[in-house]
């Protein structure tokens, strides 16, 4: 087993004891569904897409306005037409990945969109999309350089991250899939063991 590996074997008690039964969970989990309910009321999708963007700290200091802009162009994603799944291929993440920034992009103008479309990206195909975040970001940064991991020479930042992030999945891909943890979109487990373990405090 990898160094990487028994980090992950390690903390992942950690992590499901934290995760597996907090509201974040089953606010992923209502609002996945309800996303990719066509069928639900429009203004009741919105609002849940917004409420969930708000909490992943995506919407900080954009006024009201443009957010609405900004949720409508999501469900505008979600709704088009566009591949049933992305499996673990990077190059078609990446490719959808564009496509979402390419709508967020009038309403949001010169700001960066990395994260929020990552996030974005990631209610519609839950089970394939890893999350862009600072944490998340900083860590692979680190774990990169001290287990000599060479990343892809790019000069976006979302593919960057991607190869990174595919890297470190692979090294730690079977504790991971082994883990006790009841969340059944098993890409967001790494995602939450670099958050872990890139936050600010001791907590």
């Amino acid at each position: 087993m990898s160094a990487l590996a028994e980090m992950a074997h390690r903390l992942m008690p950690s992590i499901t004891q934290r995760y597996d039964s907090s509201d974040e969970r089953k606010f992923d989990l209502d609002t996945v569904k309800l996303l990719h309910d066509k069928e639900a009321p429009r203004g009741e999708r919105r609002a849940k897409v917004r409420s969930w963007l708000y909490g992943y700290s995506v919407l900080r200091g954009i006024r009201s306005e443009t957010v609405e802009k900004i949720v409508n162009a999501v469900l505008e994603y979600a709704d088009g037409p566009r591949p049933v799944s992305l499996g673990s291929n990077q190059a078609d993440i990446a490719r959808e990945f564009f496509a979402l920034q390419a709508l967020l992009a009038p309403p949001l103008g010169n700001r960066n969109s990395d994260s929020l479309t990552s996030k974005a990206l990631w209610l519609c195909y839950p089970d394939d999309v890893p999350i862009l975040d600072g944490y998340a970001e900083r860590t692979l940064q680190v774990i990169c350089r001290m287990h000599g991991i060479a990343i892809v020479v790019d000069p976006n930042n979302y593919r960057r991250f991607l190869d990174a992030w595919f890297s470190v999945y692979e090294e730690c891909k079977e504790a991971l899939d082994t883990t006790s943890m009841q969340y059944p979109f098993r890409v967001r487990l790494l995602d939450w063991l670099l958050w872990y373990l890139g936050q600010p405090n001791f907590d």
